[in-house]
Order: structure tokens, then sequence, then C-alpha cells
């Protein structure tokens, strides 16, 4: 016999054993898609009442196939601020999505689902489902799942390996795509061979124009022009005749030669009028430092001014006020939260930035005894630059979010020794710009370089 206690334990263990699957089913209540992928899915298997937002690139029917559709929904920019104002209980995104949005997401608590780039039609049709159950739609999966079957099986059998038509994707900066694509995998549903494919690549890589010859793919079929694709460029029309004559020539236009030996000409002219005259009056000295710290209070209530702006301006509108009595009060509201933890570390960075520019900027003029030198001059900003880019080529950026920076101030210390080495510590100020734009090339050949061994195509 149970006792009464243990009959309501086992009645209620009952109930929500029942309410078991209705929970897995319910459909998310506020769906965010921080990527243009998983944008498609979310605008076929989700209510439209459960799209808080899809990216803008949704609306780009050059890239989007759901872009009627995304033209009746809110868009987004990927931002951390959109994303903590809107409070979505699913956020979608990509594996190369907007790192800072996706980091605050996983902090705030919010679920979470990151996509690789689908490499297969298995993978798609793996992905379909994974956002249908999110979603809590599963049903919808497999109906957009069949489609897609039915619209494969309807294709014409393909020819036997070695008979078919070779065909590849050729894009900007010579990049292809090879075996396991998604590209690939649709060639070959098609009944094409991937002439990428057939040279050993994989996946994303640089093809050049003459392999791509020597390969001889099949000529495209005429119905299929380069000017009706929807992604192929367009050409600019060309100017009609001279751009020169319709440049209209003043008549107090002269020479800037010219302009600047009359201005020389009248410095030498007012430096020896100053000389005949004797020397400046104490008044003088007084207004040019009057004259100075009048400019100087200027430029900081200018740079005042402009960090306030960043902090209030931002991509959602923000409630000032209603933001400072929740930090007072202690509470973590999402006006909080944006104004105090997302725009005024980013208005702090630019001020700290600036500062660090324009005192780098002071210090090599002052070094090289020239008003226009800059950092880039010595070949430090190309060493850091080059940083970056390695720590995004080998991934180091996705799995450690400082590493970006890291790489960077690691680059333009590597800049600094060699520099060092080169000019010495005594070396002139020619020899210091030789040894710079020796750093320079260098810096600008390996970005290059890595630039083009890079498997993704946007990177050259």
């Amino acid at each position: 016999m149970l006792t009464p206690l243990a009959r309501q334990a086992f009645a209620a263990f009952s109930a929500l054993v029942t309410l078991l699957p209705a929970l897995a089913a319910a459909p998310a209540s506020r769906v965010i898609s921080l990527n243009l992928c998983t944008d498609q899915l979310v605008l076929a298997l989700a209510d439209r009442s459960a799209i808080v937002s899809v990216t803008y690139l949704a609306r780009d029917c050059t890239i989007s196939a759901q872009c009627r559709a995304a033209a009746s929904e809110p868009i987004n920019y990927g931002t951390a601020e959109e994303l903590v104002a809107a409070e979505p209980d699913l956020v979608l995104g990509g594996r190369y999505t907007t790192r800072p949005a996706i980091g605050i997401a996983r902090r705030l608590g919010m679920k979470v689902l990151e996509f690789d780039p689908p490499s297969s039609l298995d993978m798609v049709r793996r992905q379909i489902r994974d956002v249908a159950e999110a979603l809590g739609r599963p049903e919808r999966s497999e109906t957009m799942i069949a489609a897609l079957d039915g619209r494969l099986a309807a294709l014409p059998q393909a020819a036997p390996e070695g008979e078919r038509p070779v065909a590849t994707v050729y894009q900007a900066n010579g990049m292809t795509v090879g075996a396991n694509s998604l590209i690939d995998a649709a060639l070959q549903a098609a009944g094409f061979d991937n002439l990428a494919r057939r040279l050993g690549l994989e996946n994303y890589m640089y093809l050049p124009l003459e392999t791509l010859i020597a390969g001889r793919p099949d000529p495209p079929d005429p119905q299929y022009a380069a000017s009706d694709l929807p992604l192929a460029g367009r050409e600019r029309p060309e100017p009609s005749g001279d751009c020169r004559r319709h440049r209209p020539r003043s008549a107090h236009h002269r020479p800037a030669i010219a302009v600047d030996l009359r201005l020389a000409r009248d410095r030498r002219r007012y430096r020896a009028a100053g000389a005949s005259a004797g020397a400046p009056r104490d008044g003088t000295a007084i207004n040019g430092k009057a004259r100075d710290g009048l400019l100087l209070a200027s430029l900081a209530l200018l740079a005042a001014t402009l960090f306030v702006a960043s902090a209030l301006i931002g991509r959602v509108p923000l409630a000032v006020s209603a933001a400072v009595t929740d930090l007072w009060h202690g509470r973590t509201s999402p006006a909080a939260l944006i104004l105090f933890q997302l725009r005024f570390p980013r208005a702090l960075l630019g001020l700290l930035v600036g500062m660090t520019l324009g005192l780098s900027g002071a210090v090599m003029q002052g070094l090289l005894r020239n008003p226009l030198a800059e950092p880039g001059v010595l070949g430090v900003s190309a060493m850091a630059a080059f940083g970056a880019v390695v720590a995004f080529y080998t991934g180091l950026s996705l799995r450690f979010s400082l590493a970006l920076p890291f790489g960077g101030i690691v680059g333009a210390f590597l800049a600094v020794a060699p520099l060092g080495s080169l000019a010495g510590t005594r070396g002139s100020i020619f020899v210091m710009l030789l040894a710079g734009a020796a750093i320079n090339s260098l810096a600008g050949a390996l970005t290059a370089l890595a630039l083009n061994l890079s498997p993704n195509p946007y990177a050259a």
C-alpha cells in the first residue's frame, strides 16, 4: 500500500512524464537570427509571430532565397545591443557570426545554436531538423526535406563517371570550391563533374587561371548568360567622350606649383618685414599662449562631447535615466547592460585609442622632424596588421576572444625589434626610414601570402 504522500508524489511524477513531450515540442516564442544561412531556415520554418528579427542581408535578393518573406520582418545588424534589447529565448547563428553578440548571449543565459557551413546535402537535412526542433516545429522540417528530396529525384539521370560535363565555380580572386563542400555536392547532384575535385582541391581553394584553362571545363548553356545570374557583376557604363572636357576650368585656376611658389615668396617677404621691424612685443607671446590654451580647451570639450554622444547613440533607442536608475538599484535590466557594459566600454576604448594614436603621432613627428610622420612609416602598423591576420588565419580569434588584439600587439613588437637592430640606438633618421620601408615591404608580402593561402574565399 502507498501512503498518501507517496501517492501524491507518484501522481505528480506521472503528470510530469505525460507533459514532457508537450514541453519538448513547445515552440520558441522569441527567435533572433544573426546569420544569413539561419535566416533562410527561420523564415521557412518559424511562426511569423515568433521571429524577433533576421539579418539585413536576408532582404537582399541577390544572396537570399527568402528575400520576399524577409521584407516584412524586422532586421538586425548582428550587434550585441540589438540582441540584449530584443531579449530572445533562442539565438541562431553561424560558426563565424559576430563573436561579441554570441558571447553576450551566452553570458545572459540565452539558448544559442551555432551551425557550421554545410558541406553536404545530408548536413543540410540535419541542420533543417535541428532548427525545426529548436523552434518546436519538427513536422515542418520533414515537409521541407521531402520537398528537397523530391526536387533532387526529379533531376535527370546523371551520366556515368568520366562522361559527365565538367564544370567549376570560379569566383573573385581566383577562388574555387572543391570537395567536401555544399557547392560540390550540388554540382554532383546536377550531373556535373567538379573540376576542382578532379584537381584534388578541397573546400575553398585558390585556382590559377592557367590551371582553369588547362582543365577545359565544358562551355555553359547559352540560355544561362552571365548577365542573367543574380550574382553576376554589372558592367560600368563607359563615359561618353573625354571626361576632361566636362571639367570646368575657372578663370582663377592656377597650377598648384605656382600657388606654392607664391606662398613661399610671400612667406619670405613676411619674415623679412618682421626682422626689419624688430622683436615682437610681449603681448604677442601672451596672445599666442592664450590662443593655444583656448584651442586645447576647445579640443578637450569636443572630445568629451563626442565621448558622451558615443555612449548615448546606438542601434537601440535607450532611456538613459531608466538605465542609470536600474544600475543604482542593482537591477540588471537590458537598458543598464547596453549602456554600462556595451556602450561605455566602447566609448572609453575609442577615447584611449585616439589618445594613443595622437601620442604616437606626436612622438614620431618629433623624432623624424616631419609633421606628416606616423607609425606606419616605420612598418609598425603593417606588422601589427600582419599579426592580426595571423590570428584570423590560424583560427585563434575564434577560440580566444583576445587573440586578435594580442596578435596586433605582438606584430608591432616584432617590427620594433628589427628596427632597433637595423637602425641602432644612434642611427640616423635616414637609416631608420630605410629600415621602416624594408619592414613595411616584408609585412605587406607576408600579409598577402597569408590572405592568398587562406581557405576563406573573401580573404584575398
